[in-house]
């Protein structure tokens, strides 16, 4: 589910970027920008309640 949603979130971030007028050849700052940014938030709601710290 993670790796759905980041998924999608890159490709939307990567035409998001060429819209703007960004420079990005090779995707850099979606996949590792966004797509990071995006699977480490995700990971923290989507995770079973015995992997999370603290609970």
């Amino acid at each position: 589910m993670v790796g759905l949603i980041s998924g999608s979130i890159v490709v939307f971030s990567g035409l998001w970027l060429e819209k703007l007028g960004l420079d990005d050849a090779v995707g850099a700052v979606s996949i590792h920008g966004f797509g990071d940014a995006t699977g480490t938030i995700l990971l923290a709601f989507l995770a079973p309640p015995e992997f999370r710290p603290g609970l």
